[in-house]
């Protein structure tokens, strides 16, 4: 039972959510350091033969990245892929040596979509890779100006850009544009399990289950653009600017909660998939989150 177990870590005290034979989920304290996790049951005590890590936003160590790769970043679990004005690889998830691999296209946005990355940019250059090494050419979909962000799923791939465009496409072969019911610029887009969501200039948002069919909505930002869009898989996480720059979380893309004002303005945020924690990074600095609620 819950009440007949206790956990600490390096000496702090943990709550304890479940437990049954074999296993006992507890919540790491905020006060917790480095050390080991003692257990203690009806059956008596034991303490962890590791270590326990604990990390924190303040561990961020700077790393050196290929010229020019400020367009966005993606990873398909194995490989980073930075795209800016050239495309760079890293091979661990803390690089510290990056390659470039291509360059002469300026990119805006980088993904991965389960099976392959697809990065995108000026002139609608859109270039594939399924490992992040060799890169293709694709044909580019027509649109007004520039698409700045793409997302996708396995059945899907979704660009943004401005006045409102928006495209899709199965393969990355063949773009549709869609209706997005607005004229405003799209910065950016993300893909959280059952829905799209884009976001962009002036409050701009709108959400779609499937890429093709759009639904304005509405985060009660009033004119504040959006300055980034994150998602963990499961939870959407936006950034806006304004007198009041603000945090944003949804689970559908449609009901918006506040989850922070005070912390500044930043222009992206990402979250480790399905379970965090959260990490955003901007003009304002570095903020870390470990349930993107706090």
């Amino acid at each position: 039972t819950v009440s007949g177990n206790s956990v600490s870590f390096n000496g702090v005290s943990a709550v304890v959510l479940s437990a049954s034979a074999t296993q006992i989920v507890a919540v790491v304290p905020t006060s917790a350091a480095e050390g080991s996790i003692s257990v203690t049951t009806s059956g008596g005590t034991a303490l962890s033969d590791i270590q326990f890590s604990v990390l924190r936003a303040s561990n961020f160590t700077t790393r050196l990245l290929a010229p020019g790769s400020d367009g966005g970043l993606a990873w398909n679990g194995n490989r980073l892929v930075g795209a800016g004005a050239s495309r760079s690889t890293a091979t661990d998830a803390a690089p510290q040596v990056w390659n470039q691999r291509a360059s002469g296209a300026d990119l805006n946005g980088v993904a991965w979509n389960g099976t392959s990355f697809l990065a995108l940019g000026a002139a609608n250059v859109i270039r594939t890779s399924d490992d992040g090494l060799t890169w293709t050419p694709q044909a580019a979909p027509s649109t007004p100006g520039q698409l700045h962000a793409v997302a996708g799923n396995v059945a899907m791939w979704v660009a943004v850009g401005d006045a409102g465009s928006i495209v899709s496409s199965p393969d990355a072969l063949t773009w549709t544009r869609q209706i997005s019911n607005t004229t405003r610029a799209l910065r950016h887009v993300a893909w959280a399990g059952s829905v799209f969501v884009a976001v962009g200039d002036f409050g701009a948002l709108v959400s779609s289950p499937d890429g093709l069919s759009w639904t304005l909505q509405n985060a009660g930002v009033g004119s504040d653009s959006f300055t980034a869009l994150g998602s963990d898989g499961t939870t959407f996480i936006a950034c806006t600017t304004g007198a009041q720059p603000k945090l944003l979380g949804s689970v559908d893309g449609a009901v918006w909660t506040l989850r922070a004002s005070h912390l500044g303005e930043f222009a992206a945020v990402a979250g480790v998939p399905s379970t965090g924690p959260w990490v955003a990074v901007g003009p304002s600095g570095t903020v870390y989150s470990d349930d993107g609620l706090t």
